[in-house]
Order: C-alpha cells, then structure tokens, then sequence
C-alpha cells in the first residue's frame, strides 16, 4: 500500500458505532500490542499507540482504520536509526521537552501530554499519556502538561543525585 507520512491523525467524527467481529477484534489487539511494542524505541509511534491502545477493549471500523494509517507509516519508514555518540564528559544537564495536545480525543474530549526528557544528548524518558481531566482550555491543558514535564525532571535529577552524578 501507499505510505503516509504521519502514524496518526486526529480522529474524525466517524462511524464509531460499528463494532468489529470478535475474529477482527483479535487481529486488533495483536496489531496495536505490536505498535506498542515498536513505540517503546521509535517515539514518533507513542502517541498513536497511545491512542490505539485506548479502544482496545471494544474496537470499531474507524479504530481499525486508524490502525491501518499507522500500519502504512510504518512500512513507508520500516527503520529508525537511533545514534548514541559518546559525550566528551559526563553530562550535568537534564533537559525536558514537552508538549500537550489540546482535546486530542474527540470523544472524551481529554488532551494529550507529550514529554521527552533528556540527559546530555541521550534522550532517557519519552512519554506520551492522556491527561486525567477534562482541560476546559488549551492553556490549562498546557499548564498541566507544563507541571507535570517540571516533575518528572525534578524525580530524574533528584535519581541522578542519588547515583552520585553532579549536576547545574
């Protein structure tokens, strides 16, 4: 088939009441787990697994179409090269990137927070999670995403220090 240039793309106002046989339903579940498991080092995959993963339970055609969108990314870039250089010293910066998706479910209406976090030029903890509550703004679901990437940088240094490393 014909590759797509993204895994995913913001669900549409589709048919979500048909659901797939249990046959189907079978497929789907090994389809996504196995999304999920590439997602673990390409992270360009985790927010589709993400959202694949969610309607695990009770899949419908539009979720299997999704899953077909992200099966065509993956074989138009069947290979991630990851390149880990050696650093001159040991790193003293832990660096957190961070992003959230404003109502990036369509039908719970929750965004999604995105982080990537850092140490010297290895990345260390790619995450991507749906955000527990409805955010009635963008600003308050980019705040939320904000705190929690400020967090999880804060517990990865406070684990650094406890190893012995030095850091700004």
């Amino acid at each position: 088939s014909k590759g797509v240039p993204t895994p995913g793309e913001r669900a549409k106002d589709g048919d979500r009441t048909v659901h797939v046989s249990s046959r189907d339903g079978t497929a789907y579940m090994s389809n996504v787990m196995w999304v999920a498991y590439l997602a673990i080092d390409r992270t360009e995959l985790q927010v589709a697994s993400k959202e694949l993963a969610r309607s695990m339970a009770t899949p419908t055609t539009a979720d299997v179409e999704v899953l077909r969108r992200c099966v065509r990314f993956i074989l138009k870039y069947p290979r991630c090269i990851q390149s880990f250089e050696r650093h001159e010293g040991i790193p003293t910066r832990v660096t957190v990137y961070r992003d959230s998706n404003f109502v990036g479910c369509i039908t719970t209406r929750k965004s999604t927070s995105s982080i990537k976090m850092f140490y010297g030029d290895h990345i260390i903890r790619p995450t991507s999670t749906t955000q527990a509550v409805v955010r009635l703004s963008s600003a308050e679901a980019e705040f939320y995403d904000e705190v929690k990437a400020a967090a999880a940088g804060i517990g990865a240094v406070s684990v650094l220090k406890d190893l012995g490393v030095d850091l700004d």
